[in-house]
Parts: structure tokens; sequence; C-alpha cells
């Protein structure tokens, strides 16, 4: 990791997320050339695919920046990491907790429409709705209910 990008070593994966989605690829490239590799593969592996593809080949082809571009860089991008003001609501976490409570009808529904747009998020979900049920479970053995 370049010590210019220090401080991302304390900010949150999403936080970074944020901050960078909507740069351009190469900046992305430069930035995540920078950090961490589990860090750079949380941001790549959050992308979409085809700016999987823009920021990877980028970051394979890239060889040398130079200093001054770089020292620009990491004070813009420390700048819009700090200056975040975000709360983490919502997630699969989120969904899992709820889905526990509703019909199962109306659960099962809602699973069948999701998958069709997104089945990995599904297998997510009720992999998290598995684990919430059986933590409830383990709960009410620890209570003797």
């Amino acid at each position: 990791m370049s010590s210019l990008f220090k401080f991302l070593e304390s900010a949150s994966n999403e936080s970074i997320f944020v901050a960078i989605v909507n740069e351009h690829p190469q900046t992305m490239a430069v930035i995540l050339s920078c950090m961490q590799p589990k860090q750079a593969a949380y941001i790549i592996g959050a992308l979409a695919p085809e700016r999987q593809l823009a920021v990877t080949m980028r970051i394979a082809t890239m060889r040398q920046v130079d200093h001054a571009v770089l020292v620009i860089i990491a004070k813009e991008f420390e700048q819009c990491v700090s200056n975040q003001n975000y709360v983490n609501v919502g997630g699969v976490d989120t969904v899992a907790e709820t889905l526990c409570h509703v019909e199962q009808g109306t659960v099962s529904s809602i699973m069948e429409n999701l998958e069709q747009d997104d089945p990995e998020l599904v297998a997510a979900i009720k992999m998290q709705m598995r684990t919430a049920k059986n933590i409830r479970e383990l709960n009410k053995l620890n209570k003797g209910e």
C-alpha cells in the first residue's frame, strides 16, 4: 500500500466504495492499486461487471504513475472518504431478518420474483435467513423455552 493511501486502512469498505464508485475507471485503477488487496477485492467485487472489467484491465496494464498525480488523487480521495456522513441501513441482513417475520406465502412470492433478477442475492438472503433462524433457535434453547 502506498503511504499516501494509508488513511484507507481505517476506512470501511462501504465508505471507500461509495467514494470511488463514480470515479473514472483509470482513477479507480490507480486508487485500487494503492490499497490493501482485500479492500481492493471488495471494491472490485461490488462493481457492476462492465466496470469490473474496465478497472481490472487498467490495473493490469498500468505500470507507472507520476508521484505528483498520486499525491493529488490521494488528497482528493481522502477528502471524499472522510467527508462521508453515511449510516449503514438496509442490506441482506435487514431483508433476511424482516422476511423471517413475514408470512411464508409472501416470502415465497418475493423470492421467486427476485430470483428472476438476481439469483445470487436470493441465495445470500436465504443463507442469512437460515442463520437468523438458527440464532433464534439457539437463543430459545439457552433461555430454556
